[in-house]
């Protein structure tokens, strides 16, 4: 099986994600900002069901408990790295982030009623005082992050809207053909609102993701700016008057799109750096 499983990652390289540790017989899948570890049964070559999986922090290799989102021992977020398509549409954006700061706004409660009652048990009045302030400062500090989650996942929703729609219509009539590429235009295949961030990890701090925003929004008001002037000239030159009017019309759309796209960018990614700003503040602490 070890011999098996070697040869396969030598013939494929393109399998970066995926780490055989060949002594134990153990396959470990990075997703995100967690491990998956899986222990293969000799002479059964595949992993076994869902069941057995445990995720493990890629930064410390602890396990991370079921529905945590923030690693125990390092304190690092185990959802750190970008997901690639995000929710599908607006309503499972909101969807999402109804799920997440409900999640933030019950684990805040629970530390604001847990920690007086812990603190009062190991060192009287004293540990009271200390666990209501920890109480409060957890409480106040998750509910913040779920309101952050929830604008983040509500805009990336909106992101990938109008490709749900355009989808859902070319379901209804197969002999469509697609006419819409990044920005509604030939330049490439993507998204409508696609987005000209191209880091796989989040911003570090609210500085890097403000620099990452403004840089893409700046792309997109340029990139929509040049559209809407060259797309009239080059329809008059190909069809007079009428090509003149369909390039202004293809212009408006592109430059709109763009712009919006840009915009998109520079809130998601100013939100993600506000998230992460606070565990950035403790590591430069340490």
């Amino acid at each position: 099986i070890n011999a098996e499983l070697h040869g396969i990652s030598e013939q494929t390289p393109s399998l970066s994600p995926l780490s055989l540790d060949l002594c134990s017989s153990s396959v470990f899948m990075s997703q995100g900002g967690y491990q998956e570890s899986y222990q293969m049964m000799p002479g059964s070559g595949s992993p076994p069901s869902v069941h057995s999986r445990e995720r493990k922090c890629r930064w410390c290799n602890a396990i991370i408990d079921d529905g945590k989102i923030r690693c125990a021992k390092c304190g690092k977020d185990v959802d750190n790295f970008v997901q690639e398509d995000g929710p599908e549409h607006i309503g499972k954006g909101l969807q999402m982030g109804v799920t997440s700061l409900g999640h933030h706004t019950l684990s805040g409660l629970q530390d604001f009623v847990q920690e007086p009652i812990k603190g009062a048990e190991r060192d009287g009045a004293k540990g009271l005082l200390k666990g209501v302030l920890k109480g409060t400062g957890s409480m106040m500090s998750n509910t913040f992050t779920g309101v952050l989650d929830f604008s983040v996942d509500t805009l990336e929703g909106l992101r990938n809207t109008p490709d749900a729609i355009v989808n859902k219509m070319r379901k209804k009539n197969k002999n469509a053909t697609p006419t819409y590429h990044h920005g509604v235009e030939a330049e490439g295949e993507g998204k409508i609102l696609e987005t000209y961030v191209h880091e796989k990890t989040k911003p570090k701090h609210v500085v890097e993701g403000l620099s990452r925003g403004l840089k893409s929004f700046a792309t997109g008001v340029f990139q929509g700016a040049h559209q809407l002037v060259t797309q009239p000239v080059q329809g008059a030159q190909e069809a007079g008057f009428m090509g003149f009017a369909k390039g202004l019309q293809r212009g408006v759309s592109r430059a709109v799109t763009k712009t919006l796209a840009g915009t998109l960018d520079l809130a998601t990614n100013t939100l993600e750096g506000i998230r992460t700003t606070p565990q950035a503040v403790k590591d430069s602490l340490k």
